[in-house]
């Protein structure tokens, strides 16, 4: 009997131990994933490529643009960080490359001090930071690769101007209050309408970057405010987002979307007359320039400062025509 018990503790005790261990790993993985740390000698330079969250498709397109960009200069680029969006997971990323000497490094730049650090500490080490997408120009980066955010919300809010009538009562979706770049777009739409009394923001809700996010915001704002007949959305998956909430509502009159990026679904949409526009980027391109502006740096070469990549506002005629030049489609 006394065997029989020991035998049942220990295998008690074996169980708990591998739920434990389950635990912790897929805990882990939830929030970081690290990619194989060995680098051939066959290459000539190591950068890591730090993005907002490692499974975002807008951010895919960079790692893309940036992966076709090493090829040509035998780079090898270590695309590391977290799963989810998340500033502090984004920051130890940047300490652990700067701990691991890659020899240049493309970034999400950040606005806070934590951040400054870390890039004053990489350019002591002699390792050249270069902002992609979102910039951080109090930092000590020695340049910016991407879209001119205030100059994106404000052509948004041209679209909305010039094609609505009316008084329009806005909603804006935006991924993150604390992204300096979800911040300038939302001051740039402002300012575009901020002459026009028939356009009015009625409230500004956060999607948190996800699909569902956006849904929620979008879902709360229509049962708070049943005036709105507008939506801004500022990051690539809002626009979707925006249209599933709006479906949910079973709004009446569906509201003019303005939406961010040509995500393949967000072009669907446009292209079957439920988002009337959206705003496209070039991330395929930000990785390209970025990791060409990294390469002039880690050869001491001067570069400019600021890199802004193309921009441009698309409509339903522009999909049917395929007459733009966008992240996805070419």
């Amino acid at each position: 009997m006394k065997r029989l018990q020991v035998m049942l503790y220990m295998s008690g005790f074996a169980l708990f131990f591998l739920c434990l261990t389950y635990t912790v790993y897929f805990g882990f993985q939830t929030f970081h994933v690290e990619t194989e740390r060995t680098v051939s000698s066959d290459y000539d330079y190591h950068i890591a490529l730090i993005p907002e969250e490692l499974d975002n498709d807008y951010w895919k397109l960079i790692e893309q643009g940036a992966r076709d960009a090493a090829e040509e200069h035998n780079i090898y680029i270590e695309y590391v960080g977290a799963k989810q969006a998340d500033d502090d997971e984004q920051l130890r990323t940047l300490d652990k490359m700067i701990a691991a000497k890659v020899d240049g490094i493309l970034i999400q730049g950040m606005g806070v001090e934590r951040f400054y650090d870390l890039v004053h500490e990489a350019r002591q080490k002699g390792i050249p930071i270069v902002t992609v997408d979102t910039d951080s120009p109090l930092s000590e980066r020695f340049a910016y690769v991407g879209t001119n955010n205030y100059k994106a919300g404000y052509i948004a809010g041209e679209a909305l101007v010039n094609n609505t009538t009316g008084h329009q009562y806005v909603g804006v979706i935006t991924g993150r209050n604390v992204s300096k770049n979800q911040q300038l777009r939302v001051s740039g739409f402002q300012d575009a309408i901020a002459s026009y009394d028939r356009i009015e923001i009625v409230d500004i809700r956060e999607s948190n970057i996800t699909k569902v996010g956006a849904a929620e915001a979008t879902y709360e704002l229509l049962k708070e405010h049943a005036n709105i007949n507008a939506f801004f959305g500022t990051s690539a998956l809002d626009g979707i987002g925006i249209h599933e909430g709006i479906t949910q509502m079973n709004v009446k009159n569906h509201p003019y979307i303005i939406a961010f990026d040509d995500l393949p679904e967000t072009i669907r949409l446009v292209q079957r007359g439920k988002i009337q526009a959206t705003v496209i980027q070039q991330p395929y391109e930000m990785g390209v320039n970025g990791v060409h502006v990294l390469m002039d740096l880690m050869k001491r070469k001067h570069t400019p400062e600021l890199h802004f990549t193309n921009i441009e506002v698309i409509h339903r005629e522009d999909v049917l025509n395929r007459t733009y030049k966008g992240g996805v489609i070419r």
